[in-house]
């Protein structure tokens, strides 16, 4: 049964506000591991690699690229309510 909940190592993350920044050298995978999770801004800030999902993502305020490079391969971003 699913109880909207995110996944059992994460009792919920369901931020208010704040910014998770992804930052470094080497390629990297986003797994929200549920999509009842979410972030509330999102950066991708990279001197290198790639940042790519590898499940769907939902970011309820803010998402950008500064730097680097973002593929969604065949991923969803959502990026609102």
């Amino acid at each position: 049964m699913d109880t909207g909940a995110c996944p059992s190592s994460v009792i919920t993350f369901h931020p208010t506000g704040g910014t998770v920044e992804i930052t470094g050298g080497e390629d990297g995978g986003i797994d929200m591991g549920s999509p009842w999770c979410w972030f509330y801004n999102l950066y991708v800030n990279k001197d290198g690699g790639e940042t790519f999902p590898t499940t769907n993502l939902r970011v309820k305020h803010e998402f950008k690229v500064i730097s680097g490079l973002f593929n969604i391969y065949n991923y969803a971003v959502t990026v609102g309510p």
